[in-house]
């Protein structure tokens, strides 16, 4: 299961024992994690350089330019 992180801690609080009964991963990548007992797992997203990127390229299709595709 994939939650934010705040969730996926309280599952801690309602004595979802994981990872034996749901495998959970946070996607915010909060610091607080490292603290559980087991430690959460979590995925911090690059955000912002893919706000950057996408401005990037909206920025080339306005002008009439290329952009490469990844």
């Amino acid at each position: 299961m994939t939650w934010p992180s705040v969730p996926s801690a309280g599952s801690v609080r309602l004595a979802c024992r994981y990872p034996a009964m749901c495998p959970v991963i946070g996607f915010d990548n909060v610091p607080t994690g490292a603290f559980l007992s087991p430690p959460l797992s979590s995925v911090k997203e690059p955000v912002s350089e893919m706000i950057h990127e996408v401005i990037n390229r909206l920025t080339a299709m306005l002008d009439g330019g290329y952009f490469s595709k990844r």
